[in-house]
């Protein structure tokens, strides 16, 4: 399964670590869950926008996140769904 959701305004070359845009990710992994995927979650972070930022406390931000991501993967299915 492919997904593709970009954080930042589109067009505006502005990424987002996973968390710091506006999109709903609790409702976006939840969803996903449901299907029954229990495939890996990749990441592109870009440090578009966090020029300020060392790329060590980019990068740590970048890594937390989606550890945070990941766990909301994790739903109980009801029974009969799948």
């Amino acid at each position: 399964m492919i997904v593709s959701c970009y954080g930042g305004a589109r067009g505006s070359g502005e990424g987002r670590i996973t968390g710091d845009g506006k999109i709903n990710w609790p409702s976006i992994m939840k969803k996903i869950a449901l299907t029954g995927y229990r495939g890996a979650t990749a990441l592109e972070p870009m440090n578009w926008g966090y020029g300020d930022l060392p790329i060590r406390e980019f990068l740590s931000r970048a890594y937390q996140q989606a550890k945070w991501l990941d766990g909301l993967g994790t739903v109980e299915i009801p029974t009969g769904i799948l």
